[in-house]
């Protein structure tokens, strides 16, 4: 609540989860934002979310992970308000093997999303990205 944090995920660096995982923004200023994990192996099961009620998120924000290698079950964004500066993705997905086998849902009921995303208008992921699939490499197998 109202911290500030480079990078934070609602799964884990590594391993396996079984059961859902949620990572929720009430205030802070965050560099990213996610459901999910860094550089797990396995999310199994009901849902990743993310949810952003105020606060900040500069680089991205996702329902997944970062690079998990497999979300088994569904992914979800919900922006109720806050500066989203970011990307917004149903997962990040930063392997081409990053795989989501549910389905996955991005709702913005509020916020402010006017801002640049963090690498700025130099980098070629610019413009700005507003997705229900991966926001970089991977796939979801369901309904985006």
């Amino acid at each position: 609540h109202k911290s500030v944090a480079r990078w934070t995920y609602g799964g884990s660096f590594g391993g396996t989860i079984e059961g859902n995982t949620t990572n929720e923004n009430l205030g802070g200023i965050v560099h990213t934002l996610e459901g999910a994990g860094y550089h797990g192996y396995l999310v199994k099961g009901g849902l990743s979310q993310v949810i952003s009620r105020g606060g900040q998120v500069d680089w991205f924000l996702s329902g997944g992970g970062w690079n998990d290698v497999l979300i088994d079950g569904d992914v979800k964004v919900s922006i109720y308000g806050g500066v989203i500066n970011s990307h917004i993705g149903g997962t990040y997905g930063d392997r081409s093997g990053h795989k989501v086998t549910g389905t996955s849902e991005v709702h913005k009921n509020g916020g402010d999303l006017f801002g640049v995303a963090y690498w700025g208008t130099t980098h070629p992921n610019n413009p700005k990205r507003f997705f229900g699939r991966p926001t970089m490499r991977g796939f979801i197998v369901v309904n985006t």
